[in-house]
């Protein structure tokens, strides 16, 4: 800038006239005011990185306040409720957010895991319902074992190995029944018949010589109806206690609570959202599970519709229960939904077992997640399937133990309910003629 100021000066010594005087004025006005503009910008530069280091030396010493606090508290405390609520609640002000949704999702997808920090979302994953922890599926082992025991110590590797062991499924005898099991002592032919039924749909694809697993017009009905609804289904509806419809189900509660919204004697709304698998309790829905495609293809639109409405599909049902409880005056704090969803994965089937309750805040978790096999070469896979078809079983006998169908409120005492005694009637005496 300071050599174009000079050669500047040197230009007015030499040229001499008006025009050549207007020009070098244009060119040096034009130089002081680029001057002048360097001079702020650099300015407004400066004091952006005074505040950035003022900012960061702050959050540098808060930091340092917490971490010594943090030190001298439990690291395994979880966040406080009303600062965890002030974060959803400033997340659903978002515009990319809807600001009904309250729901905080704690799967590997979430969005809101940004609005944290690694610590506390670590601590927030790791806060799970006590319910989650209990392995149910040992009541099953002495089946499990025996269908995907190790062969001279090494893993069943043909087809008709496998066949064998399941032509001899019912031989096995029962174990000594404890109180503490979940089903009762009647029920063992029960279970060894739906284990039957399940093993059996898969065998049969495996010695076929066209694999229908394998084949790429193997689409979502026939996948998810003929090879997993017999595993989920089929645990589910064991003691006949609940309902499992499957297929396009309306969700009722979603129904219920945007009724609850409306003037019923104006509008009515008589469609919810659709799963392709419910669980029925009493006209309560406990469990569902929306399927995407087979194991082939899937729909990558019809994915990204299903993992935005499980969850609020899930918090729909959880409310629906929730004032259930209420009504008959018990503690709904121990409530949750389980909700499934099928997807492919690479060469198997993945099914995602997800979780809901509500705390301070509605909390979304992934449980679990299972792949099945579509070939021979998996078919221990269908352990892990078993087992966790037995884990949600029991989770749903846990919350239908709590009498969610006998616990409508008892009538009112019988001296209550005493008709009044009708007043006499005045005998009305005939108005006097004209």
């Amino acid at each position: 800038m300071e050599s174009d100021l000079i050669d500047l000066e040197s230009d007015i010594e030499k040229k001499k006239g008006t025009q050549s005087g207007l020009q070098i004025a244009r060119r040096g006005f034009k130089l002081y005011s680029e001057i002048e503009f360097d001079s702020v910008e650099r300015e407004h530069k400066r004091t952006r990185f005074e505040q950035y280091d003022e900012q960061s030396s702050s959050a540098s010493t808060a930091s340092i306040s917490i971490n010594v606090q943090n030190n001298l508290e439990d690291d395994s405390s979880p966040i406080h409720s009303s600062s965890l609520l002030n974060i959803i609640q400033n997340y659903c002000k978002k515009d990319s957010t809807s600001k009904y949704d309250h729901i905080l999702d704690l799967t590997p997808a979430s969005k809101i895991s940004k609005e944290f920090t690694p610590d506390d979302w670590n601590k927030l994953i790791s806060d799970r319902p006590a319910v989650v922890g209990v392995e149910y599926y040992k009541e099953l082992e002495p089946i499990l074992d025996y269908l995907f025991r190790r062969i001279n110590e090494k893993k069943i590797k043909y087809v008709h190995q496998a066949r064998d062991l399941w032509e001899n499924l019912r031989n096995i005898e029962a174990p000594n029944h404890k109180e503490y099991f979940s089903y009762n002592k009647d029920d063992w032919n029960k279970i060894l018949w739906w284990v039957e039924h399940a093993v059996c749909r898969f065998l049969n694809a495996f010695e076929s010589e066209n694999n229908p697993l394998m084949q790429t017009n193997c689409h979502e009905r026939e996948w998810f109806g003929g090879y997993l609804i017999p595993i989920f289904e089929g645990a589910l509806r064991l003691d006949g206690r609940c309902r499992v419809p499957w297929g396009e189900v309306t969700v009722q509660s979603t129904i219920r609570r945007r009724n609850s919204e409306k003037k019923i004697l104006e509008e009515k709304v008589e469609r919810g959202h659709l799963a392709d698998m419910s669980c029925i309790f009493d006209n309560y829905e406990l469990v569902c599970c929306l399927a995407c495609g087979g194991p082939h293809k899937y729909d990558l639109t019809k994915l990204a519709s299903d993992e935005f409405n499980l969850p609020r599909m899930m918090k729909d049902m959880l409310d629906d229960i929730r004032q259930k409880f209420r009504t008959i005056k018990k503690d709904p704090s121990c409530l949750y939904i389980v909700g499934l969803h099928v997807s492919r994965y690479q060469y198997m089937s993945e099914v995602r077992v997800y979780l809901i309750e509500l705390r301070e805040v509605y909390r979304f978790h992934l449980i679990k997640t299972i792949h099945h096999p579509l070939t021979f070469a998996f078919y221990h896979n269908l352990r892990v399937s078993l087992s966790w078809a037995w884990n949600i079983r029991v989770r749903i006998e846990l919350i239908v133990d709590m009498e969610i169908g006998s616990s409508t409120p008892p009538p009112p005492d019988s001296n209550e309910m005493t008709t009044p005694e009708t007043p006499t009637k005045t005998i009305k005496r005939p108005r006097p003629t004209k």
